[in-house]
């Protein structure tokens, strides 16, 4: 659970004070799905940062799992963003000279997981997006669409207990943004607690719950009785995960029925529940270090080498 108690967030502009959250307080309960929504300069994105430890509030309380965290240290935040938050962002932010497979892979090395760990999740995660046929494609080779399906693997991969999405289908078609928005409710029923932030009321319409905010301050925070669904027509047979105890010939018909595919891709999040302890053990203690920068390693350019040999070649002859 999260909580926000009385967030004030204040930038000093010249003589001026402009007052991006002004006494703000929104609780949060596990496995809910929360859409924010505001007008551009409404303070939605000054929020977001707060919520996910980008950024620290002028005054007021921030309690994550019952921890307060207002007074973490850098250190502390990113240790915290990288064993609790999921990231996706309107612009994908993915990097351009990593596969996609490399993208996903990128916080678990700064988790400091096994290679064998490491790869078991990365493979779940694109399979779950349905990117596991485009893993060694480069960002420049893919849709916007298929893009953002990658930055959500890798928002997946680190376990997070809460994904939070900034206009996640902004800079997508509608029919794309719906397959994402599917994505994310299937996330949200596996028991991972989803907060979006945008300004489309379309998007609010799928969430049970949606909090308006203006100039700083939340107008409303109200339930959604009257959730549209982009999943009435899948066929009903989809709802259940029998999926675990295919044989041979059943994985054979799930190949070739894509609504079947599609449902068996929606593999379950692993629990995190029993790693909250070790995290306020750890938060507690001195076991959080400065994050350390691993390189990546990649082929080496021997271009270079053959230049060298070459010119080596080239002296010998001189010489002669």
């Amino acid at each position: 659970m999260i909580e926000l108690r009385n967030i004030k967030k204040y930038y000093k502009m010249g003589d001026n004070v402009v007052k991006a959250l002004d006494d703000v307080s929104l609780k949060v309960e596990d496995g809910e799905f929360v859409t924010i929504i505001g007008p551009s300069g409404s303070g939605k994105s000054t929020l977001m940062n707060i919520i996910g430890c980008l950024d620290k509030a002028t005054s007021g309380s921030y309690l994550i799992d019952g921890i307060e965290v207002s007074n973490y240290t850098e250190n502390q935040l990113a240790y915290l963003r990288n064993k609790k938050m999921g990231f996706i962002f309107q612009g994908f932010n993915l990097l351009q000279n990593l596969s996609a497979y490399e993208n996903v892979d990128l916080p678990l090395i700064y988790q400091g997981l096994s290679l064998s760990e490491r790869k078991e999740r990365v493979n779940k995660s694109l399979k779950l997006v349905g990117m596991s046929e485009r893993m060694k494609h480069k960002p420049s080779e893919l849709s916007g669409g298929q893009q953002q399906r990658v930055a959500i693997a890798r928002a997946l991969a680190t376990m997070p207990m809460y994904i939070l999405a900034d206009e996640p289908t902004g800079n997508l078609d509608s029919v794309t943004g719906e397959e994402i928005m599917k994505i994310l409710k299937n996330l949200n029923k596996n028991g991972t607690t989803v907060i979006i932030i945008t300004h489309n009321d379309d998007i609010a319409k799928l969430s049970r719950r949606v909090v308006r905010i203006h100039d700083g301050k939340i107008e409303s925070d109200i339930v959604n009785e009257n959730i549209k669904s982009y999943g009435d027509s899948i066929d009903e047979s989809l709802e259940d995960n029998s999926f675990d105890s295919c044989d041979e010939n059943s994985q054979i018909q799930i190949e070739e029925n894509p609504k079947l595919k599609e449902k068996q891709e929606q593999i379950e999040i692993l629990d995190n529940k029993d790693n909250d302890e070790k995290l306020k053990e750890d938060m507690d203690s001195d076991k959080i270090k400065p994050v350390k920068t691993v390189p990546i390693k990649r082929k080496k350019d021997l271009s270079e080498k053959k230049v060298l040999v070459k010119s080596k070649k080239s002296s010998r002859k001189e010489e002669l």
